[in-house]
C-alpha cells in the first residue's frame, strides 16, 4: 500500500512543481501552436516518466532513484522501488501521489506504454524540427510538430501529425483483408511505399504499440505490434531495449504459436549477437536450424538461411571445425536450390574457401586447392552472371589471387 498522506497545500504544490522532478523546456516561437496537440517545447517532463521511458527493463527500475532490479514494489499501482526509504521519498515529492490512482486504473503496462511512446515522439518531432518548418501534415494539413519517417518520400506530404498516422492506420488496421496490407500503414509510407526507418520507425512503431498492448496476447494486432517494435528497436540499434520485448514474444509464441517460434528465436538470437551474448545466440541458432531441418527438410530455403546463420554464430564463438563442416553442407545445397549465381550461394563458398585456409601458408596443399577450386567457380559463376566490373566479381577475384599466392609462402614448414 502506499504510504498515507494527507492532501498537499497549494504551497506544497507549487514547490512540488519547481521540484528537481520536473523538468521545464524553453517556449520555441518558431513553430506555431496547433489546436488539439501539445507543442514540445512547453511540456513539462516529469522525470518518473523519463525514466520509465529509457529503461530497457522499466517493470524493475526504482520510480525514485533509478535503480535497475529494484526488488520491492507499491501495492496498488506496481511501481518499482528499491525499498521503503525509496517509496517515501517519491510518495511525498517525487509524483507518486498525483499518478497512483490513474497507474492502478488503466494498469503500469499501458502507463510504461504511454510514457515510452510520448517520449518517442518529442524526440522524432525534435529531430524533424528544421525539416519540417512550413511544411504541412500529409493527413490534416495542420502545421507544427510534425515527424517524417520514411526516407524516399521527398514530397510535402511525407510528413504528419504521428496522431494523424495513428489514427488512419487504425482504421486500416480494423478493415477485413490480407494482414499485411491491414498493417502496412504502421511500418511503411502509404505514398511512396518505403518502410519507415529512423526515430520516426520507432515513435510510429511505439504509437501501435500503445494502442494495442492491453489486448489479449493472441490477438493479431497486440502480436503485430510487439514484433513491429522488437524491429523498430533492433534498427534503432537500441538493443537493450529490444531485448526484453523479443524474450516477452518468444514467451507469447512458445504458448499460444508454436508454429512461429523458430522465426521468434532467430529474431532474439539476432539480439543476443548485438549485444555480445554468443553463447546465447549460438544455442538458439542451433535450435532454430533444428527445428526447420526436422519441419521444412535440408533444403528449403528457410532451412537454408538458418544454417547460414548457424554457420555465422559458430565462427563468432571460435568453433571453426564445426563450422567449416557446416559449410560443406551448406554451399552445395545453396548451389542446388539458389542457383551457383545467387548472392548466398557465393557468400558461402567465399566463407568456405576462406574458413579452409584459414591457417594461411600452414594449409596443406590439397586444402588450399580445394579452396582455391571453390574461389574458382563462384568467380566464373559471378562473371557469368554479374559481368567482369561487378564488385562481387572483383572480390572474389581477388580473393582467388590472395589464395594461390599462398603455395609461393615459404615462412615455416607446411602441413602435410
Amino acid at each position: 500500500m502506499c504510504p498515507s498522506a494527507s492532501k498537499p497545500s497549494p504551497a506544497k504544490l507549487d514547490a512540488s512543481h519547481s521540484s528537481p522532478r520536473c523538468v521545464t523546456s524553453q517556449p520555441d516561437v518558431t513553430q506555431p501552436a496547433v489546436k488539439g496537440l501539445t507543442v514540445f517545447a512547453a511540456r513539462r517532463v516529469d522525470v518518473t516518466d523519463l525514466r520509465l521511458a529509457r529503461a530497457p527493463r522499466p517493470h524493475t527500475i526504482c520510480a525514485a532513484c533509478g535503480a535497475p532490479d529494484a526488488a520491492a514494489h507499491c501495492g496498488r499501482c506496481r511501481l518499482a522501488y528499491c525499498g521503503a526509504k525509496c517509496q517515501r521519498r517519491h510518495w511525498k515529492s517525487g509524483g507518486h501521489r498525483e499518478r497512483c490512482d490513474h497507474i492502478q486504473r488503466f494498469g503500469l503496462d499501458q502507463y510504461i506504454a504511454d510514457a515510452q511512446a510520448t517520449a518517442s515522439r518529442e524526440r522524432a518531432v525534435a529531430t524533424c524540427m528544421t525539416k519540417s518548418r512550413g511544411k504541412a501534415c500529409g493527413f490534416c494539413g495542420e502545421h507544427g510538430n510534425l515527424i517524417r519517417a520514411c526516407r524516399g518520400c521527398e514530397t510535402p506530404e511525407g510528413f504528419f501529425h504521428a496522431e494523424c498516422l495513428k489514427k488512419h492506420a487504425t482504421a486500416v488496421a480494423a478493415r477485413d483483408g490480407a494482414r499485411h496490407e491491414r498493417f502496412e500503414p504502421w511500418f511503411a509510407c502509404s505514398r511512396c511505399g518505403d518502410e519507415f526507418s529512423g526515430l520516426g520507425q520507432l515513435c510510429v512503431a511505439r504509437e501501435a504499440w500503445r494502442t494495442y498492448q492491453r489486448l489479449h496476447p493472441t490477438t493479431i494486432h497486440r502480436v503485430f505490434a510487439m514484433n513491429n517494435l522488437g524491429d523498430a528497436l533492433a534498427r534503432n540499434g537500441l538493443h537493450r531495449e529490444c531485448l526484453p520485448v523479443r524474450e516477452d514474444e518468444l514467451s507469447v509464441g512458445t504458448t499460444h504459436f508454436p508454429n512461429h517460434v523458430p522465426q521468434i528465436e532467430a529474431n532474439l538470437a539476432r539480439c543476443y549477437t548485438s549485444l555480445g551474448r554468443k553463447g546465447d545466440a549460438l544455442q538458439l541458432r542451433r535450435r532454430v536450424f533444428a527445428a526447420l531441418h526436422e519441419s521444412n527438410g535440408p533444403c528449403h530455403r528457410s532451412t537454408l538461411d538458418a544454417q547460414r546463420c548457424l554457420a555465422q554464430a559458430l565462427g563468432d564463438a571460435d568453433l571453426i571445425e564445426e563450422r567449416r563442416t557446416c559449410l560443406r553442407q551448406l554451399w552445395p545445397r545453396c548451389k542446388r536450390v539458389l542457383g551457383r549465381a545467387h548472392a548466398t550461394t557465393l557468400s558461402c563458398g567465399a566463407k568456405l574457401a576462406s574458413s579452409l585456409v584459414d591457417k594461411g601458408h600452414a594449409a596443406p596443399d590439397a586444402t588450399i586447392a580445394e579452396a582455391e577450386d571453390i574461389l574458382d567457380e563462384c568467380a566464373e559463376a559471378a562473371l557469368n552472371e554479374l559481368g567482369a566490373d561487378h564488385a562481387t566479381t572483383l572480390a572474389l577475384e581477388r580473393s582467388l589471387d590472395a589464395t594461390r599466392w599462398l603455395y609461393l609462402a615459404d615462412e615455416g614448414p607446411r602441413g602435410e
